[in-house]
């Protein structure tokens, strides 16, 4: 499923949106076991067929030296050569692509674990200026200032955002009272979640990574 466009600021996380990517993130957890089920069975599909065609396969004069004998390592070791080279010629990009799927898969999982926080503090905080927090978060902090924030909260991502909660309502009660412009690049848009296949779970800003969304705001 392709993802829209991002755009500026996205609108916060609800629990409809959180379900579904819920949903399409447990469903690629099953396509992944399947995946690696296929994967496995055709390694083990590879290796029964070389253990048929072993003289096709090994050359004639490695061949002979495995039928005369000799030095047991020295056999295992020619073996064991061919057998990886004719497995891993057909299974190497099975293999990366298991391999992508499953890191893709693991990062979609922890995105959608980091935005369940933020859907329930959200519900905790349901005047929540939303837009500010994560204006604040993304630009109105220097790099030491999120530091200390994330050190205050001992790594627990609810904490943080009560901290920066906290922080937020600081600057309010410090504005000068003129009421901020409203910058057209930065409107909401709809958060889009999970697109399947380990695809993007949220909608986080116009070229940025969601994990790299996710860190900017101190929550990856």
């Amino acid at each position: 499923m392709p993802m829209p466009e991002k755009k500026g600021m996205r609108k916060p996380v609800t629990r409809e949106d959180l379900d579904r990517s819920k949903m399409q993130v447990n469903k690629d957890q099953a396509r992944y076991e399947v995946m690696k089920n296929d994967f496995e069975s055709f390694r083990a599909s590879r290796e029964e067929d070389f253990k048929k065609n072993i003289k096709s396969i090994v050359s004639e004069e490695d061949m002979d030296a495995i039928e005369l004998g000799g030095d047991p390592l020295k056999i295992y070791e020619i073996i064991k050569k061919y057998e990886q080279e004719y497995i891993s010629d057909k299974i190497e990009e099975k293999r990366e692509d298991l391999e992508a799927f499953e890191e893709q898969l693991h990062k979609n999982t922890a995105l959608v674990e980091q935005l369940e926080i933020e859907a329930q503090f959200l519900e905790e905080n349901p005047d929540l200026d939303f837009e500010g927090l994560i204006d604040l978060l993304e630009s109105g902090l220097s790099p030491k200032e999120k530091q200390t924030l994330m050190e205050a909260s001992g790594g627990d991502s609810m904490e943080f955002l009560k901290l920066a909660k906290e922080r937020l309502g600081g600057a309010a009660k410090g504005d000068t009272g003129k009421e901020k412009e409203e910058d057209p690049m930065r409107l909401p848009t709809d958060l889009s979640f999970a697109a399947g296949e380990t695809g993007d779970v949220d909608g986080g800003t116009e070229g940025q990574d969601d994990n790299e969304y996710l860190a900017s705001i101190g929550l990856a």
